[in-house]
């Protein structure tokens, strides 16, 4: 029975009401977290009944202080529209604030399906493995338990040298000849003490054994290894996931794809690793790399050879805005379910010299064998 209890309106929700020539009202619910609007044309007694929504009194009391009969005015129904677009909740008991309550109140907004603090537990019991802890891993690492994950695994058998700091959030001077590994957990156990965090200082040749890196129980593998080359890293890892159905995230944020996404790979909604390659390929067939002559003199070939050649580390900022696009992409594949993907997966990427975002699709190949077997 709802006359008892107790609701307030959300502290999310702008309300604006708009006096109408009938001496009916426009009420309009703004949700300051999504933008999303809601309008309803009521009387004004409405208006003032949302208004009492304020926690302190029971509805019977507010409509007694309204000189409303509940039989005749049927509030019922009112509450359950309001309950259902989430524009109040029920009062309860004091609860001692969290660390996550305000990102709580914003997936109860994003995700309507489930309550906000289920979305938050839901993170939070995610297991992800980074393969590489480079300037994009490292930053999306951070983001994601920041935001609440809990169990990680890092993999990297580098050590931080003098130009890592130009471009690794995580490391400082002083960590300069430790490994990567040690160096990212220690600065993300600063942000969450109590970060279950598994640790391989390896390096993950063509014929390494994954089995020791990936737990079955994963709930998602970020391949940030680009060496020898992120296609051909991304294809032994995720033909390994597949039979697994593990899905993986191929990072952007490096070389020619400074400020990329990268891809999500979770067959057989996605297209799966196989097929999102041969995308690629079709795609940058012609492609051949520009040469800046007033930053290279040099013949690129010859000074390549001599071990001269000039390569572009890029900015901090643009990996790490590779690494905050990728997580809001993790974030609601995580928290908005798997069945929400398509047949086809999008890579974002800020062109910088046009200010400009592009999209690329990668397909499922017609007749492959994992993506329709």
């Amino acid at each position: 029975m709802i006359l008892n209890k107790k609701y307030l309106l959300k502290n999310t929700i702008d309300i604006y009401v708009t006096e109408m020539e009938d001496k009916r009202v426009l009420i309009t619910f703004h949700k300051i977290t999504t933008r999303d609007r809601i309008e309803i044309v009521t009387s004004k007694t409405v208006a003032e009944f949302i208004a009492l929504l304020n926690g302190e009194n029971a509805i019977d009391k507010i409509l007694s202080q309204l000189s409303l009969d509940a039989s005749m005015c049927q509030p019922h129904d009112l509450i359950d529209f309001l309950l259902k677009n989430k524009l109040i909740v029920e009062k309860k008991s004091e609860v001692a604030p969290t660390r996550y309550d305000r990102q709580e109140v914003f997936f109860d907004d994003l995700y309507l399906s489930q309550d906000g603090g289920d979305s938050q537990k839901l993170l939070s019991d995610k297991t992800i493995v980074f393969l590489g802890c480079g300037a994009f891993s490292g930053a999306l690492a951070e983001i994601l338990v920041r935001m609440g994950v809990k169990h990680i695994t890092l993999v990297d058998y580098k050590k931080v040298t003098h130009s890592t700091l130009a471009r690794h959030l995580y490391a400082r001077v002083d960590d300069i000849g430790e490994n990567k590994v040690d160096v990212l957990e220690s600065y993300l156990k600063r942000i969450n003490a109590s970060l279950d965090v598994k640790k391989f200082s390896t390096n993950i040749t063509y014929n390494y054994d994954l089995t020791k890196l990936i737990s079955t129980s994963s709930d998602l593998v970020v391949n940030g290894l680009d060496e020898p080359y992120i296609g051909h890293t991304s294809l032994k890892i995720g033909r390994y996931l597949h039979p697994l159905k593990i899905p993986m995230y191929v990072m952007g944020g490096f070389d020619a794809h400074l400020m990329s996404s990268g891809e999500l790979i979770n067959p057989p909604q996605t297209p799966c690793i196989d097929c999102v390659q041969n995308s690629f390929q079709v795609a940058l067939k012609e492609w051949v790399p520009y040469y800046n002559s007033n930053t290279v003199n040099a013949d690129p070939a010859k000074d390549f050879i001599k071990g001269n050649r000039i390569y572009s580390g890029g900015l901090c900022l643009m990996s790490n805005f590779s690494a905050y696009l990728s997580a809001a992409t993790i974030i609601d594949f995580f928290l908005s379910g798997k069945d929400s993907l398509r047949d086809c997966t999008v890579r974002y990427e800020y062109l910088p010299n046009k200010g400009e975002i592009t999209k690329f699709k990668t397909s499922k190949k017609t007749g492959c064998a994992v993506c329709y077997g």
